[in-house]
């Protein structure tokens, strides 16, 4: 689409077109192969990152509306105290 091509154009953007393309296809086995190439793949890297020290963002859109994360850069020994947020929750709007 226009937006993914635009997306494609910004500078250290990855935009992952697995998930919908499979959607719009109703192929659930293909939307849980995508789901699982997409944790092994760039999610385990921003992770290893965010364990490096940096801060990621991390956007996930949905048909009703997206929602943005980003990391803040802190000390290793300030990570493990931080809350952990509910995901269902977070989730539940997209």
């Amino acid at each position: 689409t226009g937006v993914t091509r635009a997306a494609a154009e910004v500078a250290g953007l990855q935009v992952e077109e697995g998930l919908r393309r499979t959607a719009l296809a109703a192929d659930a086995d293909g939307w849980l192969r995508a789901c699982q190439v997409i944790d092994e793949g760039p999610l385990k890297a921003a992770l290893d990152r965010v364990h490096g020290g940096e801060s990621v963002q991390l956007t996930l859109c949905g048909e009703r509306g997206c929602r943005g994360f980003t990391t803040p850069l802190r000390p290793r020994w300030r990570r493990w105290m931080r809350a952990r947020p509910d995901v269902r929750a977070l989730l539940a709007g997209l």
